[in-house]
């Protein structure tokens, strides 16, 4: 699956999946392939690896 192999700080979110399939707050067209759409939903309380430069974490898409 593409997401544990390319974005291993995703994998605990992988059961948000359905929730934002069926209710994105946005769908953009894939730029690389004409078939792909990229399904989004921001996510603000998400735990994240990654923070800042000022220590806060930073808000995320799904």
């Amino acid at each position: 699956m593409h997401i544990p192999q390319f974005h291993s700080e995703m994998s605990e979110q992988l059961i948000r999946i359905p929730e934002v399939l069926q209710n994105p707050e946005k769908v953009i067209q894939s730029q690389s392939d004409d078939e792909v759409e990229l399904f989004y939903q921001f996510i603000f309380q998400m735990p994240s690896r990654k923070e800042n430069q000022y220590g806060a974490r930073s808000k995320s898409l799904v």
